[in-house]
């Protein structure tokens, strides 16, 4: 099966109810970024304050956000004249499934800031 049709309006809600859990995950994880770089910082603030001098570099990988992802895939839904859109494969995928080409990578870096992020990248390994 190549394509299929489905309401536009079950899946709007999938939809609206993935972006929801995705950007709940950008948020928990951003709040877990901010947290440890500011450790980080003040690790190194107090080296700096206790006199010994070292090289002063911190890097950690930014969260991940896909919202507008979600948001022009809800836009293009909620544009169609249609009651029923059809859908092809990869579409469904990332509309209904919540399957994008981005997603492992998405949870796996903002798993390192968000228990959510890390329970759901815990689940999609156990799937596979």
């Amino acid at each position: 099966m190549n394509n299929v049709k489905v309401k536009k309006s079950e899946a709007l809600e999938i939809l609206r109810k993935n972006r929801e859990a995705h950007h709940k995950i950008f948020v928990e994880a951003l709040d877990g970024y901010k947290k440890q770089a500011i450790e980080l910082l003040e690790k190194h603030v107090q080296a700096i304050k206790a006199g010994r001098v070292a090289r002063v570099r911190v890097s950690i990988p930014e969260p991940e956000d896909y919202t507008r992802k979600y948001d022009r895939a809800i836009r293009m839904l909620e544009m169609s004249v249609d009651d029923i859109i059809e859908l092809d494969e990869e579409t469904f995928a990332q509309f209904v499934m919540d399957d994008w080409d981005w997603k492992r990578q998405f949870l796996s870096t903002n798993a390192r800031y968000s228990a959510s992020a890390a329970a759901a990248a815990q689940s999609l390994e156990s799937e596979e």
